[in-house]
């Protein structure tokens, strides 16, 4: 299962590189799995500050957290 999401969401990531209005819904969807985990909460809410004006910036930023969110499902 772990192995499927992390495929999943690297084909999201390369859709939104090449569709920019994507990653506001990708930002938002991210959001809700992270309320769950209070702790990486307070680390997104900085992330998209920048996020929000380095756009090269916000696609590392979804891999890193991605790959946190694979570590805790496992």
């Amino acid at each position: 299962m772990d192995a499927t999401v992390g495929v999943n969401n690297q084909k999201k990531q390369q859709q939104q590189q090449q569709q920019p209005d994507l990653q506001q819904q990708q930002q938002q969807q991210q959001q809700q799995q992270q309320q769950k985990q209070p702790t990486q909460q307070q680390e997104q809410q900085q992330q998209q500050q920048q996020q929000q004006h380095h756009h090269q910036q916000q696609q590392q930023q979804q891999q890193q957290q991605q790959q946190q969110q694979q570590q805790q499902e496992q």
